[in-house]
């Protein structure tokens, strides 16, 4: 005779013991010799034995079942059992292995039942476990995920951490960067970074804009980052020209791949591509690989994911000593010897630091020191504030869904109170019955997960659309593995969570004397505790609708903050103002650039002025950077020394404009006069260390805020300025003109700005600024016609003001959109949780209304009694949602301004809210309750 697979017999023989070891193994064999003798093939009945035995197994160990052998009942022979297709039965009380599947198979046809509330609680699971699965991918992919690069843990932020607060602190002079990397031996390489930079492209299908970033050529060595396509830059790259070698005709060019597939459609034939850049040309040796990205920590200044937000890299080839020491462009990154610790590289540093100052003078007056931070302690954070706040929020959502479906399960398991002691009394255990109640919550939890892991996809796409711009990696959202691990950690928890009460309540259930119990009524332990879990979950939704009501008012207080100009009806056009070159090489090469920069000043004042004359603009002018603009900073030392009055030194922003900038944006003179022409004409130019050079006395206008501080109770006008734009100094600038203060960074920045005549900090990037009667396409090609009419290869990007300002709010809008939207989803779940817990309440007090009503009681007083109920529940839960939001407010205080937590708007008008779903909620239930018939009341068992 053929015997069973021994492998799992002797399993079973192992992990049971006694008499169900005999019963369970006879059980088995006697059933796999039946599917023999059936015609079944040996494989076949193998099969069907295994699987029958890992079930028995998991039966035994998950849900407890004894198996005890009925002495009284002889065994059925196989021979002669009536039905062929089915198992037999060694004993008359079943004492089959009762099978998991069985379980499963029994919760699901009982779900079928009851479809209104299986979906319900689906639809809340999957709520919960979507948001949650969303935000932990953000998180993933923000802070858990690893930097694609060689040894991140290894990587260093250095930064100039001097103690006087002057502009561009945190950047070093390429002499500095030059003696760091010779003098640091706890650092293994240095590599640096500079200003990212919106550049003007000749070369693609069209002239266009990209964000460009030049490195020095060691940088993606240090990262160990290898090309997509060509090569990446190599020593040679960063070498000047030897003295009295012409310069470099073409410079290398790195691209992203974001970039190659927009521009060149993945082309391989990309390497060696000619691209103009700022009139430079530049040839293409390679693209970066896909998965290329550098989060900087805070310190580094930058705000952006250097391989997601960056189109071209570039690289440096100048005389590193040449340069100035108050020029200060480098941002430093570095990677350690794996022999020492952060704290040996700081003390290092602090030596480095200490020498410099002894040996260069002007380090010591400015305070130059060193610091640095890891990028795996440091990247990233500038969003953990706004995922702790999301985490925070969905928690609550996730929270309020597993409170929600466990509260309708166990209603459900209340009602089948009946059901469940008539399985006590045939014999099924506590944990039996406990564990059919957990399988209808795992595969409820399985049903709301998958919709759940869809609703999170669907997030992820629009993430990538509408996400804000500081989100890392928002575009390569994916439900990788750690995700759908994360997703299915979930299920389970949700699972155990909403079905632990409901199987606690079941496990009552297996005495047989609850057959004496002739109804599902709930006793006042049960409805306490059915009354504490919507008390829950009110008050975590009041926690989100608050925090909701807080970030609203905030953003209203922030739409309100005064701009200083007029948006509506201005377009800002950016250019860039390229208009040839000067020969470098020439001999008087002074005389060179004054006849370049005339040429370019004309050029400029002819674009002023046939933008002015075209039918409908109002007014035209220009400036860089535009304010509010997201990627420019610009900022300029100021100092200014006045007789028995301490120094005043500080930050300002400057900005480069045309005259009639004012006027195109509606900014009023206070006090002096507009900047003019003649202003930017009347200068002396010089051209040192490749740099631009104003050697007269300069005109500025400057905010009512900066004159304030300067010259307090004193006209401005005709004051002496002393201001400093990377290192180069301009002494005794005239103040000409006041005008009021101008949100120029954000609009909570309070910095003051320095207007400034174009040939004082003359960039090639210029943003127009026309104001128009209409914007209209026929408006939008005048002005590309005006501006290729003086700048041919020029890009003409056009944008209306009002987007920058919008901008400047897209950050708080999408939090707010967010954290709304999980508000939202926890205000339908706590409604559907008051209907739900009351609606039990009426059909398990039905008797009790209909005696009530029988003994005279009016319908309207049952009607608000109930009400009455349902608000005194959420008042109690509005009160400790309340409290749990003070408690919280911090995780949402960076998005906050001018609002603070105990605002009265937005607590009132969570209170009002709150107290509108709860009466939606409870109305008919109430009117339910005050329509009951006695009599069919009295009757009803």
């Amino acid at each position: 005779m053929v015997a069973p697979p021994k492998l799992l017999s002797g399993l079973v023989g192992v992990l049971v013991d006694g008499v169900r070891r005999e019963v369970l193994l006879g059980d088995l064999e006697e059933t796999f010799h039946y599917r023999l003798e059936q015609g079944l093939s040996l494989r076949v009945a193998r099969m069907h034995y295994g699987r029958e035995a890992l079930a028995s197994l998991w039966t035994l160990y998950i849900s407890g079942t004894v198996f005890q052998p009925d002495p009284s009942v002889a065994s059925i022979s196989v021979a002669s059992t009536p039905h062929p297709r089915s198992t037999p039965r060694p004993t008359a009380e079943g004492a089959t292995i009762m099978r998991s599947w069985d379980d499963l198979r029994f919760s699901t046809n009982a779900l079928l039942k009851r479809p209104s509330l299986s979906l319900v609680v689906v639809l809340a699971m999957a709520l919960g476990i979507g948001a949650s699965t969303l935000v932990f991918s953000v998180v993933e992919a923000a802070l858990l995920r690893s930097l694609p690069v060689n040894d991140p843990a290894s990587l260093m932020m250095v930064w100039n951490r001097q103690s006087s607060d002057v502009g561009s602190s945190n950047l070093l002079s390429a002499p500095s960067y030059a003696d760091l990397k010779e003098r640091a031996n706890t650092l293994e390489t240095v590599a640096a970074f500079g200003e990212i930079v919106v550049a003007p492209i000749v070369g693609t299908d069209q002239p266009t804009f990209a964000r460009l970033v030049p490195v020095t050529d060691n940088f993606f060595e240090m990262l160990g980052v290898q090309p997509r396509a060509g090569r990446l830059f190599v020593p040679a790259d960063g070498t000047p020209p030897a003295d009295g070698a012409p310069p470099r005709a073409v410079s290398p060019l790195v691209i992203s791949h974001d970039y190659w597939q927009r521009e060149f459609s993945g082309s391989e034939d990309v390497i060696g591509r000619s691209l103009k850049v700022f009139s430079s040309d530049y040839q293409i040796v390679g693209v970066l690989p896909q998965d290329f990205r550098l989060v900087f920590p805070a310190a580094a200044d930058v705000g952006e994911d250097l391989g997601t937000s960056i189109d071209l890299w570039s690289t440096w080839a100048f005389d590193l000593r040449g340069a100035s020491r108050n020029s200060r462009s480098f941002r430093v990154v570095a990677r350690k010897h794996t022999d020492f610790s952060l704290a040996d590289v700081r003390g290092e540093l602090n030596n480095i630091a200490a020498d410099l100052r002894s040996e260069n003078p002007e380090l010591e007056e400015s305070g130059f020191a060193l610091g640095a931070k890891s990028f795996v302690a440091e990247s990233g954070s500038h969003i953990r504030p706004l995922l702790w706040m999301l985490g925070g929020a969905v928690f609550c959502v996730l929270l309020v869904a597993c409170v929600n479906s466990s509260g309708l399960l166990l209603a459900r398991t209340t009602e089948r109170s009946r059901e469940l002691s008539v399985r006590a009394a045939l014999g099924a255990d506590r944990w039996r019955l406990a564990l059919l109640s957990l399988s209808e919550a795992l595969l409820l939890a399985l049903a709301g997960g998958a919709l759940g892991m869809a609703l999170a996809w669907l997030g992820m796409k629009a993430l990538a659309i509408a996400g804000p711009a500081g989100l890392p990696q928002a575009d390569q959202l994916s439900l990788n593995v750690g995700v759908l691990g994360f997703a299915i950690a979930l299920v389970l928890v949700c699972a155990a969570i909403a079905g632990l009460l409901p199987a606690a309540r079941a496990m009552r259930h297996a005495r047989r004397d609850s057959l004496n119990t002739r109804s599902s009524t709930a006793t006042r332990r049960q409805r306490r505790l059915r009354d504490v879990m919507v008390g829950v979950q009110i008050a975590l939704t009041v926690t989100l609708v608050l925090a909701t009501g807080l970030l609203l008012r905030s953003l209203a207080e922030l739409q309100r903050v005064p701009l200083g100009f007029e948006p509506e009806n201005v377009l800002a056009v950016d250019i860039s103002t390229v208009a040839g070159g000067f020969d470098r090489q020439a001999e008087d090469i002074n005389a060179a650039f004054g006849r370049w920069i005339e040429k370019r000043r004309g050029i400029e004042q002819a674009l002023s002025q046939s933008l002015n004359d075209l039918p409908g603009v109002e007014a035209a002018g220009a400036v860089f950077p535009v304010p509010l603009n997201g990627v420019y900073s610009r900022t300029c030392d100021y100092s200014l020394a006045n007789e028995g009055r301490p120094e005043v030194s500080g930050v300002a922003y400057f900005r480069n404009v045309w005259p009639g900038y004012f006027e195109s944006m509606q900014i009023p003179l206070l006090a002096g006069r507009d900047l003019r022409y003649d202003d930017d004409a009347s200068g002396q130019h010089e051209w040192a260390n490749d740099d631009e050079v104003r050697t007269d006395r300069p005109t500025v206008v400057i905010d009512s805020r900066l004159a304030s501080e300067l010259w307090p109770d004193e006209d401005a006008v005709g004051k002496t300025l002393r201001y400093d734009i990377y290192g180069t100094v301009f002494h005794d600038a005239e103040v000409v003109g006041v005008v009021p203060f101008v949100a120029q960074g954000s609009l909570v920045d309070q910095r003051q700005t320095i207007y400034i005549p174009r040939s004082y900090y003359r960039s090639q990037e210029l943003t127009l600024t026309v104001r128009v009667k209409q914007d209209s396409p026929a408006m939008r090609a005048s002005l590309v016609d005006a501006i290729h009419a003086e700048f041919p290869e020029s890009p003409a990007l056009i944008r209306p003001l009002n987007d920058y300002v919008d901008s400047a709010t897209a950050t708080n809008r999408f939090v707010l959109s967010l954290l709304g939207g999980f508000a939202s989803i926890a205000l339908l779940l706590a409604g559907i949780g008051i209907y739900g817990a009351l609606a039990l309440t009426v059909r398990q007090r039905g008797k009790e209304i209909g005696i009530h009503l029988a003994m005279g009681a009016a319908p309207r007083r049952v009607f608000t009694g109930m009400v009455r109920r349902s608000l005194t529940l959420s008042a109690i839960g509005m009160a400790a949602g309340v409290l749990l939001a003070l408690s919280a407010t911090s995780l949402i205080s960076t998005y906050l301004y001018q609002v603070s937590s105990m605002d009265p708007i937005a607590v009132g008008g969570t209170v009002m809210v709150q107290c509108v779903v709860t009466l939606l909620a409870c109305w008919i239930p109430a009117r339910r309750a005050s329509r009951v018939e006695p009599i069919k009341a009295l009757r009803a068992d």
